[in-house]
């Protein structure tokens, strides 16, 4: 790589494309969890572009390297914010913590967090909360019954878990 030819950006391609890969990884989870991830973030992306003009001498190919770097980080980026991770689950079955069925409602107090719906999963016969969650923090369940009663429940989401419980004196 120190010899100045072109053919040493491609010695050191498999540590960007590594590079370019966490950047990928660690900004959908950025997304997911902000301002968790920040840091690494902008390291990866840095590194990514700035790779070549580190290691390079030669002008002509810490500028294509930096023009690729800088190319990829923007290609990645646009991937992400095109797919934003969502963390798509059940939290709860009828009978568990929670007793419901298909005429009960459900939504969450910050439609942000993403929704939720009852499903009836027939491979367990039984009624289920599924949720479409886009970001990580703490939001409350609304369940309402058919009578209009109504049960808050917390939920605590994280970028692969969901963690739900009943609201004090509810």
């Amino acid at each position: 790589m120190k010899k100045g030819k072109w053919w040493g950006y491609l010695i050191l391609f498999p540590a960007i494309s590594l590079t370019g890969f966490s950047y990928l990884l660690y900004f959908s989870d950025f997304q997911f969890s902000m301002p968790r991830y920040v840091l690494i973030v902008i390291f990866c992306a840095c590194a990514v572009i700035l790779y070549p003009a580190i290691v390079f001498e030669n002008r002509k190919i810490k500028i294509f390297g930096m023009a690729a770097g800088a190319i990829a980080v923007a290609v990645l980026t646009a991937i992400c914010l095109l797919n934003p991770p969502v963390l798509s689950t059940e939290i709860a079955a009828n009978g568990e913590k929670i007793v419901f069925d298909g005429s009960y409602t459900a939504s969450l107090s910050d439609e942000s967090f993403g929704e939720v719906e009852i499903r009836y999963e027939s491979g367990i016969e039984c009624h289920v909360l599924h949720v479409d969650l886009r970001k990580a923090g703490d939001t409350v369940l609304t369940l309402v019954s058919p009578y209009g009663a109504r049960t808050l429940y917390d939920v605590h989401v994280e970028r692969d878990s969901v963690e739900i419980s009943r609201k004090p004196g509810n």
